[in-house]
């Protein structure tokens, strides 16, 4: 999993972190607070036991709900917010918006870097050629992925054929990207700072 991703999980971790501490705190916190309530209530004159219980009950009750709403609500605006960022910034997010709209045809070839992201933004339309697991691909398979992506040999262009591709999805520097621009039987259909999608043309 490349720092990208970490950082993505993290993000996701952290909510999770904080639903966890909100279940934890809030059962400490309403013992304080109605205590203290009951403290206040006793002070009143005239006042029964099954009163004041009802009293801090509802008091407390709503109290932490509102408290808990409010914090929940703002924490998870902060952690979506940045998260969103954080995509944008490590990933080809308008990329994957284009071709979720677009629809360009499939099998897919794809960044090593990119597979975990795409396989979360479009499984099951769109399945992965390679993500980060490296141990379940084998050393043989990512070598052939490295040859053709570096344009190793003369053999390139026979792999696309063989594995069947018809959208490249790869970064703007990429040798594969430089050939395949060359070609007339490719075009570039998206192209920004992240990532260029090419699709073969159809005969």
């Amino acid at each position: 999993m490349g720092p990208g991703a970490r950082k993505l999980v993290g993000g996701v971790a952290m909510l999770g972190f904080v639903l966890i501490y909100a279940l934890i705190a809030i059962p400490i916190l309403s013992a304080m607070v109605q205590a203290w309530i009951k403290e206040r209530v006793q002070a009143r004159p005239g006042s029964s036991n099954q009163a004041q219980n009802t009293i801090a009950k509802v008091t407390i009750n709503a109290i932490l709900l509102a408290s808990f709403l409010v914090f929940l609500s703002v924490r998870v605006r902060y952690v979506t917010h940045h998260q969103s960022e954080m995509e944008a910034k490590e990933f080809p997010a308008a990329a994957v918006a284009f071709i979720s709209t677009h629809r360009p045809p499939a099998p897919m070839l794809n960044h090593y870097n990119w597979g975990g992201y795409f396989i979360w933004k479009l499984y099951p339309d769109y399945r992965v050629y390679i993500d980060g697991r490296a141990d379940l691909y084998g050393d043989a398979f990512l070598n052939d992925f490295a040859a053709v992506y570096y344009l190793k040999g003369d053999a390139w262009q026979s792999a696309l054929a063989k594995w069947g591709i018809q959208t490249v999805v790869l970064p703007p520097d990429a040798p594969l990207v430089t050939a395949l621009r060359s070609l007339p039987s490719w075009e570039t259909i998206y192209s920004d700072n992240q990532a260029v999608v090419l699709t073969r043309k159809r005969v």
